[in-house]
């Protein structure tokens, strides 16, 4: 049976690659100009949809399909939301495998994630409501402790101001953030900032079968990220579970109490002052580095793909490939000079990418390499004569 991707970008081209190989004909509603779309697993359909489409859009896009069925597979939280709301009849004929839609909104949103962390007592970082900057007068605040702003839903706070987080110095700057945050239409909540280098950021990630069995992990290290404090991973390790046994255990009680069902990515990072690793957020679909797990071994798209259509999990008996990299190239080199090497050369950086697995660039699959290489270039020659 056929799939359509649901979203673009890097997390809709890891999902492709998992599930192109195996046979598994692959459909995208994405922009023809996307990386994504350059895959030579997928193939477009007629008209592009955006990621925040409505529910009805998208039933009324589905059933217009000259497909009788085809698993859905959302790349991104919004559709992610907008497929597990899908009515009875639609779903039917185009079916997924998703956590319930109060089950994802407790997750993505990060007040009522942080009310369901603090319910059953797992780590993570204090977290604060903000309504409106009053608020901010009715907290109290650790003096010792950083802060910062961080949207209630991570998509639409990124797509608004492009950045993940505001670090804050001061009540009076809070205020102002919150102010103009208020305006703008999105809702925040000041966190505490956990202490500690990239290193200290941990990811596991897996899938949930019904009847509450964790069917496969996988765990991974960042190594590097870009922008510094709130950005993405840039160069990251696979790593035993027995490595991080205690950041197992945590996100294994997690998924278990929230009622999560398919896949799903737990980020937690360890403190540099008590060692304790704190959750920091849960996706319950496909993310950036989702095809890194399929090739060290995970293939977590298979396993959604197979229990969408009812059929037997592939089996999986917890080996992975551990030591494996991976790296994004052009946010690394950034990762590394923002942070003028580190201690680290611009040879020995470079190095580190021999034998990594890349999110783009793949033997296999060149094409999205290729148009991303020519888009940059293409956006580099454009720019003025002075600034280039």
């Amino acid at each position: 049976m056929p799939v359509l991707v649901l979203g673009g970008s890097v997390t809709a081209l890891g999902a492709i690659r998992s599930l192109g190989p195996l046979g598994v004909p692959l459909f995208a509603a994405c922009d023809a100009r996307d990386v994504a779309a350059r895959s030579r697993w997928v193939r477009l359909l007629g008209e592009s949809l955006p990621d925040f489409t409505s529910v009805e859009r998208l039933g009324e896009y589905l059933v217009a399909l000259p497909f009788e069925r085809m698993v859905l597979l959302p790349c991104s939280d919004a559709w992610a939301e907008v497929v597990s709301s899908l009515p009875p009849e639609v779903a039917a004929r185009f079916p997924s495998y998703l956590s319930p839609l109060l089950i994802l909104r407790r997750l993505t949103d990060k007040e009522q994630f942080a009310g369901l962390v603090r319910e059953h007592d797992i780590p993570h970082p204090q977290t604060l409501f903000v309504h409106d900057p009053a608020d901010l007068d009715r907290h109290a605040l650790a003096p010792d402790a950083q802060y910062f702003l961080k949207a209630r839903n991570s998509q639409q706070f990124v797509a608004k101001t492009g950045v993940k987080a505001y670090m804050v110095s001061s009540l009076g700057e809070a205020r102002r953030r919150v102010k103009e945050l208020a305006a703008a239409g999105l809702g925040v909540v000041l966190q505490e900032y956990v202490p500690g280098p990239p290193s200290n950021h941990f990811f596991v990630d897996g899938f949930m079968a019904d009847g509450g069995r964790i069917h496969a992990r996988f765990a991974r290290q960042r190594l590097r990220m870009h922008p510094p404090h709130f950005g993405n991973s840039t160069y990251l390790r696979s790593v035993s579970l027995a490595e991080v046994s205690d950041i197992v255990a945590t996100v294994d009680r997690l998924i278990q109490v929230s009622g999560l069902r398919g896949i799903f990515s737990v980020e937690l990072k360890r403190d540099a002052l008590t060692g304790v690793a704190k959750v920091l957020e849960v996706n319950a679909r496909p993310w950036w580095y989702v095809h890194y797990a399929t090739a060290c071994g995970v293939n977590v798209c298979e396993m959604t793909y197979r229990a969408a259509l009812g059929q037997p999990l592939p089996r999986f008996d917890g080996a992975y490939r551990v030591g494996q990299t991976c790296v994004y190239v052009r946010p690394d080199y950034r990762a590394w000079r923002d942070q003028h090497g580190n201690g680290i050369s611009l040879v020995s950086c470079i190095a580190s990418w021999f034998g990594a697995e890349h999110m783009i660039f793949r033997a296999s699959d060149p094409m999205p390499f290729v148009h991303r290489c020519i888009e940059q270039a293409t956006q580099w020659f454009a720019r003025p004569a002075g600034r280039a």
